[in-house]
């Protein structure tokens, strides 16, 4: 898809802020979740790697398969979104937050 750092940020923090509260609201799968977000912002789900702007994120048109290059490690080398504290899949409210904390210092960082 190759959008810059500040658009996978926006697009990240904007697709969780959603998913995690519908979530909290209505329970179901996080995957058609996100897949939801993606039809309802006109985003093709196949163009999204693993359906997540972070995963998706490469810099040059890389091919983002490790997760080298995911946002989330920009401040925090050890950052990955299946931690236990805040596992995407497990805990998405409190995976929201995280992404929200990342995007914050992402924004500071660029001051």
């Amino acid at each position: 898809m190759n959008l810059n750092l500040d658009w996978t940020f926006e697009y990240c923090e904007q697709m969780w802020k959603w998913v995690s509260e519908e979530w909290e609201k209505n329970g179901g799968s996080l995957r058609g979740l996100k897949t939801q977000w993606l039809l309802d912002h006109d985003f093709n789900p196949d163009d999204v790697n693993l359906l997540c702007f972070f995963c998706d994120f490469s810099p040059n048109n890389e091919t983002n398969e490790t997760c080298d290059h995911c946002p989330g490690k920009i401040h925090d080398c050890e950052w990955a979104c299946y931690n236990g504290l805040f596992c995407w899949d497990v805990k998405p409210t409190l995976f929201y937050k995280e992404v929200v904390r990342l995007h914050n210092l992402y924004k500071e960082s660029k001051k």
